[in-house]
Formats: C-alpha cells, structure tokens, sequence
C-alpha cells in the first residue's frame, strides 16, 4: 500500500482520534473528519482541520492544554450535534471532556437535555434556544409536549426561513415539591430528516416550609434585674432553601437575633430569646419572623413572662429533745419553718415524716415577711438505727421562690436499744443510808406492767417488786415476809407481762 497522504506533526503524538469538530464553520456545515493528536510530554491537544474533504494539508492548530493527554476517543457526548472529545489524563489519573460548540436545537432529529434544576414551587423557569434552521429550506415546525400542567414551550407551532434560527422558550413551573421530567417533540417537514428533535426536560420543585418550636416562648417568673434565655428552633420542612427575613418584637425586656438568615431544604437552627425585666410586673409580646415561605410570611411567637421580688421559704430549725433516744421511748420533735425576702401569698404544705411516715401534714395561707411557724410534735420510734425526720415546706410547689433548694431539712436520729440499769451493784442495805437500796432504772424502756423477780442461785423466789417511782424500782434486800436476805449474788428477772425484758444478777453485801 502506498500512502496518499503524509502529514509531520512537530511534537510526541501518543494517540490520535478522528472527529467532526467543525460542523458549523460553515453553510453549509462542515461534514468531513478532522484530526485530533494528543502531544503527552508537551500535554497538548492540537487539531488538523479537513478543508472540505481535500485532505488534512494544513498547519496544527493548539486545541486544549491537557496535563499529560494518552487516550482519545470522539463522540457526539453533549448530543447537540456535533462530536466531542474525550481523553484520558495518564500522571493525572483523571477523565477530561473537551465539548464542541453551542447548545442548539438541530433540525436533523438530535436528542436535546434541559436541565432547569431546583425552581421554587410557584415560580417559572425559563430557557431560550435557537432553533436552527435548513440553509437553503423554509421549514414549519410543531411541538407535542407530554406534562403541560408543570411544563410548557412557546411557540408551539412556528415558521423558520431558511438560514434563520428561530428562538424557541422552553418553562418550567412546578406545581410541588418533587422531581418532574418531560419529552417535547419538535416536528418538522423536512423532506429528509423526518425524525423530530426531542428536548427531554427535567427540573425539582422546591419550596420553604417554615415552623418552629416551641410555639411560644414562656419565660415564668424573672425577678427584676435578672434574666432568663430560652431557646427558639426554627425549621425549614420543605426541601428549597427558606429566607429569614426580620426578627422582631416590641419590648425592651425581650432581646433575640435580628436576621437575615438562611436555612438550606430540612435544615433547623437555634435561636436564643432572653428576657431581662427591671421593674416588677407582666409582660407579654410577639416575635414575629418573617419569611419568603409563601404560605407564612410573618410567623408570630408569643413571648410571655412575669418579674416580682420572690419569697423564700425555709426550714430554719429541726431539732429532738434529748439524745441518746431509745426504740419505742417518746421523743419531742421541734422545728420552725420561716419565710425571707417577701410575702408569700399562696397557699402551702407544710409536712413531717419519720421514716417515710407522715406524722404531720397542716396548710399554710400566707406568711408575711419575717414570719414562722413553729412545728412540735411527740413521735416514737419504733426501729433502731438511724431515723431520718424529715420537715417539708412547699412539696407542691405551689410558691415561686428564689431559692427552692431549701425547702426540705433532715434530721438522723441514732436510736438504740432500750436496757434496764441497776445501780449501786453491789448495794449495801446496813441502814447507814448510803447504797442501802439497789435502783432497777426503767427510763430507757418502754413499759406498761412492770414486774421484777428477785431469786436466790437456787431458784427459789425472794421477792417481787412493782411499785414504781420515778420510773424506778428499788430493792432494799429484804425477802417478801420482811426478813433481811443473806449476803450473795442474787438473780433478777423483769417482766412486762408475760413477757420477760431483761435479767441478770444484782449482788447484796452488807
């Protein structure tokens, strides 16, 4: 074979590809094939033009920088037409896409893309392409469009002179938040390319969606000179971008940011509100946000709050009557409960409870400043250990006050077991009025029929006591005919009842 043609490139051409890249160069359009080389070490694109189809006879021409150009491949990629390139990036590990020409719509069928993107639901979206025509042919064109409720094309049925691109309007106008796609079907009477032209259209409906929580803002009590943030969370429900305009409000008292702002389709933020009263009193405002959210432009929160000097109340004694305390022994309870600051106007509780158990539950009016009110109480306690006696004030919480952390007071009570005490042991009966009678002291226990055996080591009975004085009884070692016991150890019994409390031995020396 013999070569036709021979054509000298100055640089390292590493791949080459044949491609139609100038199509509309001319009238009538250019339909040879031109010739792309990729230079890799100079990493360049150059293109050697095919005039007319008389061969490729004249100079390279510099078509693209390219780091490193190794594979080409040529394709109508952009479907307007005319052939693209495509190459491949060797040190760059990438792709890189070299389009050809203007988006147009041609009259020989070629499928067309619009992509509208995001438009907001109730607004319109709109493209204007040239509709090229034949060079040498006056044409009539129709269009057929599928989804006419969310898109539309104008004009729908149209003339184009030859050699005279007609505009042609493509809209896009959803109807909801969603995606939409559509075919439009652009027929000529060309009496050779009766394929229509077919523009595939696509676009998303977008709206914002405004919403907050909570609903209103509630702020309580704040006393003058204080304040008290809370926080405000504005959310975009819909799927577009949603504009905060202005954020306002009328009183001094409550403070917040003041826009502008911008939440992105779902997104949320917080906004923080305080509200700072100086002056005892009720307030109430509105914070209105606006919006370009169509349906809520102005989206009003309520703000409410209220500032007077609080009253504090508190337990300022707890206190039993005696220590140590023994199991089933009353015990004297006192406590005081006060109010500072201001007047307490509510309604209160006011509560003791002994290990669990409520012994003492009253209702309280008022208190003015400075006022107590004393609590005394007679309990038992029942179980040894410690026993917590607890004093509550306001459990309901029905008083705002400035410190609700004082408001309960625990007192630990150690309790022990009760136990009978003999002194002297020994004892001396000799009439000399010193230790002459041994005391069985019953104070740390809890009785109702006292009654105390006295025996020798044999067992035999010498003597039962029951009289009590001073919570005592006493043995002066006589046996229970009058007659004066031996010396010795003696055993001792105490009962209450049938029941026998405490024993052990009482010793008799004389």
């Amino acid at each position: 074979l013999l070569p036709v043609q021979e054509t000298v490139f100055p640089g390292s051409a590493l791949d080459f590809t044949l491609a139609n890249l100038d199509y509309e160069r001319s009238t009538p359009p250019d339909t040879d094939l031109d010739l792309v080389l990729s230079d890799y070490p100079g990493s360049f694109l150059y293109l050697l033009e095919n005039a007319a189809g008389g061969g490729w006879e004249g100079d390279f021409q510099p078509l693209a920088n390219s780091a490193y150009p190794r594979a080409l491949a040529s394709a109508d990629i952009d479907r307007d037409g005319d052939i693209d390139i495509l190459l491949a990036n060797h040190l760059g590990n990438t792709l890189g896409l070299l389009l050809s020409g203007p988006l147009a719509l041609d009259s020989i069928g070629i499928d067309t893309l619009l992509a509208f993107g995001d438009v907001t639901v109730g607004d319109t979206a709109r493209i204007v392409l040239p509709y090229q025509p034949d060079p040498s042919l006056d044409l009539q064109v129709d269009v057929t469009l599928d989804d006419e409720t969310n898109f539309d094309v104008e004009p729908r049925s149209f003339a184009v002179p030859a050699a005279m691109p007609q505009p042609v309007t493509f809209s896009f106008m959803p109807a909801d938040t969603q995606a939409y796609s559509t075919v439009a079907a652009l027929q000529s009477n060309h009496p050779v390319f009766q394929q229509p032209g077919i523009v595939i259209m696509t676009g998303r409906g977008v709206l914002g969606d405004i919403a907050v929580s909570p609903s209103a803002l509630d702020f309580g009590n704040v006393p003058p000179g204080e304040d008290r943030t809370l926080i405000l969370t504005v959310r975009n429900r819909g799927n577009g971008p949603l504009q905060i305009g202005a954020l306002s409000s009328t009183l001094a008292e409550f403070t917040h940011p003041s826009g502008p702002d911008l939440l992105a389709g779902r997104e949320r933020r917080e906004y923080p509100v305080t509200f700072s009263p100086l002056v005892e009193g009720s307030y109430a405002d509105t914070l209105w946000i606006e919006s370009d959210d169509r349906d809520t432009p102005r989206l009003a929160v309520p703000l409410r709050g209220s500032s007077r000097i609080l009253p504090d109340l508190l337990i300022a004694s707890l206190a039993a009557d005696r220590s140590p305390v023994y199991v089933d022994l009353p015990l004297n309870i006192s406590a005081a409960i006060e109010n500072r600051i201001a007047p307490v106007t509510e309604t209160f509780r006011v509560q003791l409870v002994v290990d669990g158990r409520t012994e003492f539950d009253t209702t309280v009016t008022a208190m003015d400043t400075g006022e107590s009110f004393p609590i005394r109480r007679t309990i038992t306690l029942t179980r040894e250990g410690a026993v917590p006696v607890t004093v509550i004030v306001d459990s309901e919480n029905s008083v705002p006050e400035a410190n609700e952390d004082n408001n309960r007071r625990t007192l630990e009570i150690p309790v022990r077991p009760g136990r009978l005490v003999v002194r002297p042991n020994p004892f001396t009966p000799n009439g000399d009025n010193r230790n002459d009678r041994a005391e069985f002291d019953l104070t740390q226990l809890s009785l109702s029929r006292p009654l105390l055996k006295i025996y020798d080591l044999n067992g035999r009975s010498i003597r039962v006591l029951s009289d009590i004085s001073a919570n005592r009884l006493s043995w002066d070692g006589s046996d229970g005919f009058g007659r004066q016991a031996l010396p010795g150890v003696y055993l001792y019994v105490l009962q209450d009842g049938n029941e026998n409390v405490a024993q052990g031995q009482v010793v008799l020396a004389r």
